[in-house]
């Protein structure tokens, strides 16, 4: 019965530690799994930004090099599912949207059209954000007639004239 109690006790704390784990902050492809745990999303943002932002700089921001592409392959789905299902979580959103943009990658194409559905007082920048980074990515052609009828069904619900309406408005035409 020492036994069995014994290895019962340490069978819960292995479980315990187990689920207490997190991924190492340098293993791009365990950050993107946790970016779905709503407590530890803002991390694992932080530590993609910060993983590939310095592997862009040791390529010299040759965003094709092997280093930010190994960065960008591990996290980008990750990035864009995290973002089409939890784009109500402003402060990530936004994160995650920035870190798009500098991926510059078309596989980001599903947020960034996502982030073009804005609302008003809510998510104006998302919609910047998205319209900012389409000028930057090479849009494979077949994807080229979804992504400019979400930047014009985008700029047509723009109807006032507050500041961020006018720049929603400039960059959604400056991408079109």
């Amino acid at each position: 019965q020492t036994w069995a109690r014994a290895l019962a006790t340490a069978g819960a704390i292995v479980g315990l530690v187990a689920v207490g784990c997190h991924a190492d902050p340098d293993d791009a492809a365990g950050q993107a799994r946790e970016l779905e745990d709503g407590v530890r999303r803002e991390n694992a943002i932080a530590n993609l930004h910060r993983l590939y932002t310095t592997a862009l700089e040791r390529a010299s921001g040759d965003r094709t090099a092997a280093e930010p592409m190994a960065v960008a392959d591990a996290s980008i789905a990750g990035l864009v599912t995290c973002f089409t299902s939890h784009s109500d979580d402003v402060t990530n959103a936004d994160s995650i949207l920035d870190l798009l943009y500098e991926m510059r990658d078309a596989r980001s194409l599903p947020a960034l059209t996502k982030a073009l559905e804005w609302r008003a007082e809510i998510s104006e920048e998302h919609a910047i954000t998205a319209a900012r980074t389409l000028r930057e990515i090479t849009i494979p052609e077949a994807e080229r007639g979804p992504a400019i009828e979400a930047l014009a069904t985008a700029l047509e619900r723009v109807t006032r004239n507050r500041g961020v309406d006018n720049r929603m408005r400039i960059e959604f035409i400056r991408t079109l």
